[in-house]
């Protein structure tokens, strides 16, 4: 049914909610925009970043959000996939 293997896909939809995730994170950190649902959106990136000083640059800063991201993200959908699989075969 689909070309991508699972674990591709796993890794394709987490960095695709990664790279949306840095275009808002550099729009809301260039232009101090408020952006609807970006806080919800981003937060295991943010979440990440509160056990780091806040005199960190920005380069870093948005690599630790997006480590975040990517982590959460790919996470959640590896646990979905995984539930739908056993659930389904049943």
């Amino acid at each position: 049914m689909f070309l991508i293997r699972p674990h591709a896909r796993v890794a394709t939809v987490a960095f695709w909610v990664s790279a949306v995730t840095l275009v808002l994170f550099g729009l809301d950190y260039s232009w101090q925009l408020n952006l609807p649902g970006y806080q919800l959106f981003a937060q295991p990136g943010v979440f990440l970043l509160g056990f780091f000083s806040e005199e960190l640059p920005f380069a870093t800063k948005l690599l630790l959000l997006l480590v975040g991201q990517y982590l959460f993200y790919g996470a959640c959908w590896w646990v979905i996939r995984h539930l739908w699989h056993r659930y389904a075969d049943q």
